[in-house]
């Protein structure tokens, strides 16, 4: 396929702090590269060096420069707080209603309330012509599409939306979609996701459902597993599966409180002494409240270090590495289950909110009896966790063919709805300069 203009990619990360992320967007990146190997992809980030280090056939495109564009805000700034809410309400629909119809107006007015910030209106300049010449869009996998992240998920409509106005071809790749009850996401979401040429989600029970009531039609729908899958998969091989292998997440998305390591902790340490097994922290982000390094050296304090584990894998290599010398995972963070999962490692899930909940409810869908979950706020977390290590150790050699067979199908219908994304678009997709 010939690509004349950028591809505009968005990922699940824009710090590439989040190791999940990072693999979703790499494995986005290596098709299209493979696909359209002279194509230019820019990938939205907050940290171009880190996209170099992680993704070296992608260029930045400052997603501080894509916020400043759609701003609710950009006009009178701080004045809204002065204002009704009503006033306020109106005044930015105004604003968006301005940049959706007339784009190159607003262009030209934003350039004029930037006059004395030249930097400020130069970015938003880039990004305004990268977006309009793009011959595509692409959404990488990521779980944004939820009451969890409004903002995010509201400023990934906008970009959809600005693509769709100009029949820039659109696709969202390996999608968690919901829980989405926010009335003014719902609202967006409907004007907006009908018409992205295909939505592939991770799994079939809740990503689907949510997107018909939001209009898109079946068709335009596919289930593909979750990206990360594929280079998990491929590393299985060299998998040993030995140790006890542990993450947690402990933030306001999780939903876990920092005491709940006081209560796992005495439940993880008795289990490694009575199967004398080493405990190897699996921590996947590194960015704001997320520092999973932090609390896994609180949860595994006391216990020997292990060779060659490191506490802070920065490449997504390097810790599905860490987690292939798990014989089982007991996982608070969603990816480090998947990159279990996916060489053949049972994983006994921990979550606390519904949005967690919902994510591990997915892969027991797509991967059945390797992965069970156990709800940190339940007054028998203690004997029920045990247990579920219990039951995941001794199987785990009987359950390790089913999960690789349901790996290997996820890198199957990955491949397939990227091949059938591309079959939507003409053999050449040229886009003329913003002007």
């Amino acid at each position: 396929m010939s690509i004349l203009g950028p591809i505009i990619v968005e990922p699940g990360t824009f710090d590439l702090l989040n190791l999940g992320d990072v693999a979703m967007l790499q494995v986005a990146l290596c098709r299209l590269h493979a696909a359209m190997p002279t194509a230019e992809l820019r990938v939205l980030t907050h940290d171009a060096d880190s996209l170099a280090a992680h993704c070296p056939e992608a260029l930045p495109l400052s997603a501080n420069d894509r916020r400043e564009w759609f701003a609710e805000r950009f006009f009178l700034g701080r004045v809204h707080d002065f204002l009704p809410a009503r006033a306020s309400r109106r005044l930015v629909d105004a604003q968006q209603s301005m940049r959706r119809k007339h784009p190159k107006l607003m262009s030209s007015a934003m350039q004029l309330r930037t006059r004395v910030h030249r930097s400020r209106w130069e970015g938003m300049r880039v990004f305004l012509d990268l977006m309009t010449r793009a011959s595509m869009v692409v959404i990488a996998g990521q779980h944004t599409i939820a009451d969890a992240f409004r903002m995010r998920a509201q400023m990934l409509l906008e970009t959809l939306e600005f693509a769709l106005q100009r029949d820039i071809p659109t696709i969202m790749l390996g999608q968690g979609i919901g829980p989405l009850t926010d009335r003014a996401l719902l609202a967006r979401a409907r004007e907006v996701l009908p018409s992205v040429r295909m939505i592939g989600v991770r799994e079939p029970h809740v990503g689907p459902p949510v997107l018909r009531a939001l209009g898109v039609v079946d068709t335009r729908i596919i289930v593909t597993g979750d990206d990360a899958v594929a280079p998990a998969f491929a590393a299985s091989p060299g998998a040993t599966r030995e140790s006890l292998g542990i993450s947690l997440r402990v933030t306001p998305v999780a939903g876990v409180a920092a005491d709940v390591v006081d209560r796992m902790q005495p439940v993880l340490h008795d289990f490694a002494r009575a199967h004398d097994v080493a405990m190897i922290p699996l921590p996947s982000a590194y960015h704001g409240v997320a520092a999973d390094e932090v609390t896994l050296r609180r949860l595994l304090a006391g216990e020997p270090a292990v060779a060659g584990i490191e506490w802070n894998p920065r490449t997504v290599s390097a810790l599905i590495a860490q987690v292939g010398r798990c014989r089982i995972v007991v996982a608070g963070a969603y990816h480090v289950a998947v990159f279990a999962l996916s060489q053949g490692i049972p994983v006994v899930a921990v979550a606390s909110s519904h949005y967690y909940r919902s994510k591990y409810d997915g892969l027991e869908t797509l991967f059945g009896a390797g992965c069970e979950t156990v709800m940190l706020d339940d007054p028998m977390l203690e004997p029920h966790l045990r247990d579920a290590m219990e039951r995941a150790w001794e199987s785990a050699d009987d359950l390790r063919p089913r999960l690789l067979e349901a790996a290997e199908r996820q890198v199957r219908w990955g491949e397939a709805a990227f091949a059938r994304a591309l079959d939507l678009f003409p053999p050449t997709q040229a886009r003329p300069r913003a002007g």
